[in-house]
């Protein structure tokens, strides 16, 4: 979402938390005077002017959504039955504290699992298991220091950490290698983010922010691999040669699979190449691309997904205006095509590896905005609804009923039934941030995972 941060739609909208336990009987609307919260969806594309004719939309009340309150951002989240986690943290110059929280979607009960007063919860994620018993995560300490010419400054420290799902125990794992690269050991400042981590090889994927000059343009990234035991390091990616490269992880399983996407930079000329998407191996013995496209400058948004059957999700400008979901097979780079409608298709993935064939996307509004900078399209309006549609029946519908922000919707994992779906909700001027509903008692998925047919 959002976490350092790689490029997120959601992070920091939100900052703490105060209750115990979420009524589920009457979250949808116990949500105080938010009414005119959003603008409306014809005052959307009025502003727009020139932009194209969106079709109809409507909205509703919507009794099955149950929102979680956390005033404080939500770095990082994780959904593995029953419980929803996340991270939420509290930045003070002089002390940073963060909470993982957990809420379990039966009972409704919220808990704090474990509170830090000395550090934060980072991103850019929480990494699940494949046994779905574990997640690991990364902290941060900064805190004041003096360097060898006596001079203060900022000193960041790294903890990796794990968190049992059977009990809720959180314990920090020794790690005795620095996790940041040569080159973003140079800043001190330099912020690391972890994407995936594999104990039983001791390899974590991790990426590294940061800037050299303060003339410089923008921040470096690097994406590499470190072995927590021997602190060997294996670059993929060194930030020089590229300008911020965003990450994008449809799924939060395994050690498998990063996906990438960004502009080459030119070191000699300072300017831009091909833009690119980029999906990496992180599983084997050393770090492998495992596909790379050059797409068209300024004509693509930044939203890779990729699932681990070889499928690749993403959105492009069409000729209408409007932003289309582009699905394709990376291994022989079939289209396997995505309905099409009068919206912005903005941000499509697939809402489980397993437990569903359905496909998802957000409702974007306005005119699409070419960012130079970052060679991609950016809609206004970032989400409105989100929207389900099931390849193997071909039906099409909106599955939430309030016109908010949404984000990133996805089944629980560990689910014995396609049940749970959680996603973020932006509710402004309130201190919602999480979204849950039952889809099978909303009459959304039927028990196999299919998309049923909107009710008469």
């Amino acid at each position: 979402m959002p976490a350092t941060k790689l490029v997120s739609l959601l992070a920091a909208l939100w900052i703490g938390c105060t209750t115990d336990t979420i009524p589920r009987n009457d979250a949808a609307t116990d949500v105080g005077s938010d009414v005119d919260v959003s603008p409306d969806v014809s005052e959307i594309v009025d502003d727009a002017d020139a932009g194209p004719e969106e079709d109809d939309i409507a909205f509703w009340a919507d009794p099955h959504e149950v929102r979680i309150p956390c005033p404080r951002s939500a770095d990082i989240i994780s959904a593995v039955y029953p419980y929803i986690i996340w991270g939420e943290n509290q930045y003070v110059y002089e002390r940073q504290s963060g909470e993982i929280k957990a809420l379990h979607v039966e009972t409704g009960d919220l808990r704090v699992v474990h509170s830090y007063d000395d550090r934060y919860i980072t991103g850019a994620r929480f990494t699940l298991h494949p046994s779905l018993e574990v997640l690991h995560f990364l902290t941060v300490k900064a805190e004041d220091a003096v360097n060898e010419e006596g001079q203060t400054y900022r000193k960041v420290t790294y903890y990796l950490n794990r968190l049992n799902l059977v009990d809720l125990s959180v314990e920090e794992l020794p790690v005795e290698v620095p996790f940041r690269t040569p080159a973003c050991s140079q800043n001190p400042n330099g912020r690391v983010a972890m994407l995936q981590y594999s104990p039983e090889t001791g390899w974590l994927t991790l990426m590294c922010d940061y800037s050299l000059s303060i003339y410089q343009p923008h921040p470096f990234q690097d994406y590499y691999r470190l072995h927590v035991e021997t602190g060997e390091l294996q670059m993929m990616i060194d930030g020089t040669t590229a300008r911020r490269i965003f990450s994008y992880l449809a799924s939060d399983v395994g050690p498998e699979i990063i996906a990438l996407q960004g502009p080459t930079l030119s070191a000699a000329a300072n300017a831009v190449e091909p833009y690119f998407f980029s999906v990496w191996d992180v599983s084997g013995e050393t770090p492998g691309e495992l596909w790379r496209l050059d797409v068209p400058w300024v004509q693509v948004a930044m939203d890779l997904h990729a699932s681990r059957d070889g499928t690749v999700y993403y959105s492009e400008e069409g000729g209408d205006g409007f932003l289309s979901g582009m699905r394709l097979d990376r291994n022989t780079m079939q289209d396997l095509g995505m309905p099409a409608v009068n919206h912005h298709q903005y941000r499509p993935v697939r809402i489980h590896e397993t437990l569903s064939p359905v496909i998802s996307w957000t409702r974007a509004e306005g005119t699409l905005r070419k960012s130079e900078f970052f060679g991609a399209v950016t809609p206004p309006v970032f989400s409105v609804a989100l929207y389900f549609w099931d390849p193997t029946n071909g039906i099409i519908r909106k599955i939430t009923g309030e016109n908010r922000m949404y984000f990133d919707p996805y089944l629980m994992h560990g689910q014995p039934a396609p049940r749970f779906l959680v996603y973020s909700v932006k509710v402004g001027g309130e201190s919602y941030c999480l979204a849950y509903k039952d889809v099978i008692a909303a009459g959304i998925l039927d028990e196999t995972g299919h998309l049923l047919p909107e009710p008469e």
